[in-house]
């Protein structure tokens, strides 16, 4: 390795943790990640971990396994709860859409010691739809400016499904935006096409978003965060708690709504499943945010049963039992 190169490798071996490589490098943990991800082309390659405090920390990867499309972890500071804040369909280069509502959505987490973005994809308009609906008509340019002026901040992190729009992109042009998602920006943690398992501590949080035509298992004592229907509601089925999560955009198909976010804490008992949760939903209008809904639940998902991605795909791995649910409206 060049001199540059060992340097650099030493400092992540030392420091770990990207917050401290890049003030070590005296550089933004942004400029210190592409380093990394450069030093990665060369064949040194590192494992990361992701912690609701928005750090990331970088251990050598000892061994090569097969990378898992659609699976994410996160660490939890505390074992007890777990708070995030989920949007979805952004459909940045339409005309109707206005990526500065992100900077409500980080002046919100800011303010509430919030660390942690859930995006339940669709986030670029991409290639798909009527090119006259958009102010950025190339797909590459529209993630260029979602890279760009998307908010950043070292400590939060954005777990990003990929919608039906990114797909689709995919297939007609050849472009990923999961690479460029991974290559650009530290704090972007693609979690799959489609669908994905969000790891936490010992439970999970399904994502997906609908319109991608993809496969998975029947699903059993989840919590699903689905994009692609640009409205907010929840019901339980079978067993299982689905949230459909607005657009923040004004791409809505009633009038009288206004681009949303949601607010959710989850808490844990002490074998590590979700006990309650607490749902606010924040629409942005004039300039400021407003509560429209706030729903308190115990959720009752006994025993979650855990699903996992391997080389043969998504497959469950125990029996599990459920009670039922209660809801508290605040």
């Amino acid at each position: 390795m060049k001199e540059a190169d060992n340097r650099l490798f030493n400092i992540i071996l030392e420091k770990e943790y990207l917050n401290n490589i890049a003030r070590t490098l005296k550089k933004s943990p942004i400029e210190a990640h592409k380093r990394i991800k450069r030093l990665e082309q060369k064949g040194c390659l590192f494992n990361r971990t992701y912690y609701d405090n928005g750090d990331i920390k970088h251990t050598l990867k000892m061994k090569l396994t097969k990378p898992l499309m659609h699976t994410a972890y996160l660490k939890l500071s505390d074992p007890n709860e777990f708070k995030c804040v989920v949007l979805s369909d952004m459909h940045d280069g339409h005309r109707l859409a206005d990526i500065r509502l992100a900077d409500y959505v980080y002046e919100h987490c800011i303010k509430n010691d919030i660390h942690v973005i859930i995006n339940c994809g669709d986030f670029i308009d991409g290639s798909c739809g009527d090119t006259r609906q958009k102010i950025i008509r190339s797909p590459r340019e529209q993630l260029e400016h979602f890279i760009t002026e998307y908010p950043y901040e070292r400590t939060i992190l954005n777990y990003i499904n990929l919608g039906d729009h990114e797909k689709q992109t995919l297939e007609q042009t050849g472009l990923d935006s999961v690479q460029v998602l991974k290559n650009n920006r530290p704090d972007f943690v693609p979690v799959g096409y489609g669908f994905g398992i969000l790891n936490i501590n010992n439970s999970q949080i399904f994502l997906e978003h609908k319109g991608c035509n993809v496969e998975y298992p029947v699903l059993q004592n989840k919590i699903i965060l689905s994009g692609h229907s640009h409205a907010f509601a929840y019901n339980f089925y079978g067993d299982n708690l689905k949230i459909k999560i607005p657009s923040l955009s004004y791409l809505l198909y009633d009038r009288i709504l206004k681009p949303r976010f949601l607010e959710i804490t989850l808490s844990l008992d002490n074998t590590g499943n979700f006990n309650d949760i607490h749902l606010r939903s924040l629409s942005i209008e004039d300039n400021k945010l407003s509560e429209n809904a706030n729903i308190q639940m115990e959720l009752g998902l006994q025993s979650q049963k855990p699903i996992r991605e391997n080389s043969d795909g998504i497959h469950y791995t125990e029996t599990v039992r459920s009670k039922k649910h209660k809801k508290r409206h605040k």
